[in-house]
C-alpha cells in the first residue's frame, strides 16, 4: 500500500524537466495533478474509502504534493547549476562535489517527505483496505511492465 501512494510523489519529485516534457507528460503542476487524482481516485475506490477517509488523504497528499513541487523546482535549478559546472571550460571538482552533496539531501528530502505522506495516509486506512491497495499497485505494475 506504501507503494501505491508513493508512485505519484516519486515521479512528481524525480521526474527530469526535459525529457518529461519530450514525453509529452507532467509539463505544469496542473496536469500532474490531475493525473495524480485519477490514480488517487481509481486507488479509493478500489477500497471502497469511506467520505472522512477520502477527505483526509486528499488533505495529506495535496499537502506532500505542494512540498514535492518545491523540491523539484531545487532539483531543476541543481541540474542547471551542475550542468553550468561540467560546461565550464575548467571543471572544478570541489564544485562539482558540492552540487552532488546538494544532490544526495535533496533526495533524501524528497524521499522522507513522500514516506511520510504514505505514512500518513496508511493510518486513515483499514488494515484490510492496505491489502487491496498493495494488490491493486501489484496488478498496476504488472500491466506498466506488459506482463
Amino acid at each position: 500500500m506504501k507503494q501505491l501512494l508513493l508512485i505519484p510523489v516519486l515521479v512528481a519529485l524525480t521526474c527530469p524537466a526535459r525529457p518529461c516534457e519530450a514525453a509529452g507528460w507532467r509539463k505544469t503542476v496542473a496536469a500532474a495533478q490531475r493525473r495524480a487524482a485519477v490514480a488517487l481516485e481509481t486507488a479509493l475506490n478500489a477500497v471502497d474509502a469511506t467520505p472522512k477517509q477520502r477527505t483526509a488523504i486528499r488533505r495529506i497528499l495535496a499537502r506532500t504534493a505542494t512540498e514535492g513541487w518545491t523540491l523539484r523546482g531545487e532539483a531543476f535549478a541543481l541540474q542547471d547549476a551542475f550542468a553550468a559546472a561540467v560546461l565550464s571550460p575548467e571543471p572544478d571538482s570541489g564544485e562539482l562535489d558540492d552540487l552532488e552533496a546538494r544532490g544526495v539531501a535533496l533526495i533524501a528530502r524528497g524521499v522522507h517527505l513522500a514516506r511520510s505522506g504514505v505514512a500518513e495516509s496508511a493510518a486513515v486506512l483499514t488494515p484490510e483496505q492496505r491489502l487491496e491497495l498493495l494488490a491493486l499497485w501489484r496488478r498496476w505494475l504488472r500491466r506498466a511492465a506488459g506482463t
